[in-house]
């Protein structure tokens, strides 16, 4: 590492080949953004992009990714200059207080059945994954938890007020992608991520609702393990993969506790597949929306085009069929002996949830 000009340090990120050329490239384009952005932007706003431009390679670096467009998308949406080459959706016919549903839990979780039933009803309009939502809330919270950065911005006028109404307007925007279809129906986003922040979510929209799919840790694992489904900074072993959902599942559990049950449900994925018609009455009851029984014929709608799902979901092929409940038990078959009497010890909730005696 080497000394900055200010006596701190940081790590470089070296560029190698290609990859370094093309970092270089993105950077170039950060840059330009920011400098477009900075040209037009009320004082408080070029504070706020002078916060991102002035941080360590290896934080600008990460800066350059979707949730980087995203935050400068907020700042720069008021000059009626947008950063994407479709149409800006109007917001204007939008109450920020409209009820808004949010589906996440661990992947592998049964997320995506959740969301692709909920499309079936008729009355919401989910899709497919956003990915940018949660990404762009651990940012915000990273920020948060620096006690050194949330002073600066502070004192650069960037207030959690200010950072919270660019969040909910940008969010808003990504919900409104379904286009008018999505007028009169009810809003509602599905990233598996997005509970580790539900608190926040409850305060940015007060009428929302949330549904947290839980899971036996075990299967969440092996379907992890065996589908080499690719989650950053998790140790892809049977041991890796459970004390991940072990860490996970209580932070979000916590959060669901937290906002209460008027607007936190959680949804067991065993009930559901089990016993579908009563599971799914409950979870309407919950959202305030009428029963219909093209929930239980999803994959007929799938099949005709009704509902769109994305190649890219990992459960994507899954869902194609009727709701059953063959996933339940599977694996057992699978789950490694030596580690199935110590799986309570590595995952605690597996207990608590009532999945171990």
């Amino acid at each position: 590492m080497r000394p900055r000009p200010d006596g701190n340090r940081h790590r470089t990120m070296p560029a190698y080949g290609k990859a370094g050329k093309h970092r270089s490239n993105i950077m170039e384009k950060v840059t330009t953004t920011f400098r477009r952005l900075t040209r037009h932007a009320s004082p408080w706003q070029r504070s706020f992009t002078r916060c991102f431009a002035s941080q360590s390679p290896m934080t600008t670096a990460i800066m350059s990714s979707l949730v980087t467009l995203a935050v400068c998308w907020i700042f720069k949406r008021s000059h009626g200059d947008s950063l994407h080459s479709g149409p800006m959706v109007s917001l204007a016919n939008v109450s920020l207080d409209k009820p808004v549903i949010f589906v996440g839990g661990i992947p592998r979780s049964g997320t995506t059945l959740m969301r692709v039933l909920l499309d079936a009803h008729g009355g919401v309009a989910c899709g497919e994954e956003t990915r940018v939502i949660p990404e762009l809330l651990a940012m915000v919270r990273k920020w948060n938890s620096n006690r050194l950065e949330h002073t600066r911005q502070t004192a650069a006028g960037v207030t959690n007020t200010i950072v919270d109404n660019g969040i909910r307007d940008f969010i808003w925007h990504i919900l409104r992608r379904h286009g008018d279809s999505a007028i009169n129906k009810r809003l509602c986003a599905k990233d598996p991520f997005i509970l580790r922040h539900t608190m926040h979510m409850s305060t940015l929209f007060p009428n929302s609702r949330f549904i947290l799919m839980v899971r036996d840790g075990r299967a969440v694992a092996t379907s992890i393990v065996r589908r080499k489904v690719r989650i950053g900074g998790v140790n892809m072993t049977y041991p890796g993969t459970l004390t991940f959902w072990e860490r996970n599942i209580a932070f979000m559990i916590n959060q669901c506790a937290t906002v209460g049950p008027s607007r936190c449900l959680q949804v067991r994925y065993e009930e559901l597949v089990m016993r579908p018609e009563p599971t799914l009455r409950r979870i309407l009851t919950f959202l305030d929306l009428p029963w219909s029984d093209k929930l239980l014929k999803h994959d007929e709608l799938i099949a005709a085009g009704g509902i769109h799902i994305s190649k890219y979901e990992p459960s994507s092929n899954q869902v194609n069929h009727p709701i059953n409940a063959s996933s339940v038990n599977a694996w057992r078959q699978h789950f490694p002996a030596d580690l199935l009497a110590r799986a309570a010890q590595i995952a605690p909730h597996l207990k608590t949830l009532g999945y171990v005696d």
